[in-house]
């Protein structure tokens, strides 16, 4: 095979990798208030990561909320202040909707859907948020 062969086979190669890379980027949308104040997701993940059906949201600071679907669809919601930082339950409360998409990287499903707190526990938590690629 001569150069110009294999160099537009290594730009073909290069060019369907960044598709796919970027196809599988976190899409998050909306707002979330935690305690009056702007709590803005930069990261989401599965709950299948962790053992559970619902989505995990992460800020830059490393704080986390996990909505954990319940059998009845109404989300439980748990806070964790900093990554290994006890869960703290703020409630069942708000609705949630999560669905597993047909991709799978390391036996995950990706998951997407929308969060809509109205928690008024511990904590409030609330608005609305449509999360997509969430691995």
């Amino acid at each position: 095979m001569n150069i110009a062969g294999r160099s537009w086979k290594v730009a073909l190669f290069s060019a369907l990798l960044a598709i796919a890379a970027s196809g599988c980027k976190a899409k998050l949308e909306g707002a979330l208030l935690l305690n009056g104040t702007p709590f803005q997701p930069t990261a989401c993940r599965s709950g299948e990561t962790y053992g559970f059906v619902g989505v995990e949201l992460t800020n830059a600071e490393g704080a986390s909320l996990r909505f954990v679907q319940t059998p009845t669809n109404v989300p439980q919601v748990l806070y964790f202040a900093s990554e290994g930082a006890p869960a703290m339950v703020v409630g069942v409360c708000g609705a949630m909707s999560v669905r597993r998409t047909n991709t799978r990287i390391n036996n995950v499903y990706n998951v997407e859907g929308t969060v809509t707190p109205q928690c008024m526990g511990p904590m409030t938590v609330s608005g609305s948020l449509n999360f997509a690629n969430c691995h």
